[in-house]
């Protein structure tokens, strides 16, 4: 079990590296490699993630 400010940063990376994502798709197309190299890394954030916590939610506020 890892303790609260560990698992803050966790979840800060995992909506900075969704932010990232999100710009670069809105800026290039999907093939350009930026776009590619940022979806990999939200991957990776919520991947290290995962390996603390198994269950993770993600939830849009847009689905009320």
């Amino acid at each position: 079990m890892i303790d609260r400010g560990q698992r803050m940063r966790l979840y800060a990376d995992i909506v900075q590296r969704m932010s990232g994502a999100l710009r670069a798709a809105s800026l290039y197309s999907v093939a350009h490699p930026s776009v590619g190299e940022h979806v990999r890394a939200l991957l990776e954030a919520v991947q290290r993630l995962h390996r603390v916590e198994a269950p993770v939610l993600v939830a849009s506020s847009a689905a009320r």
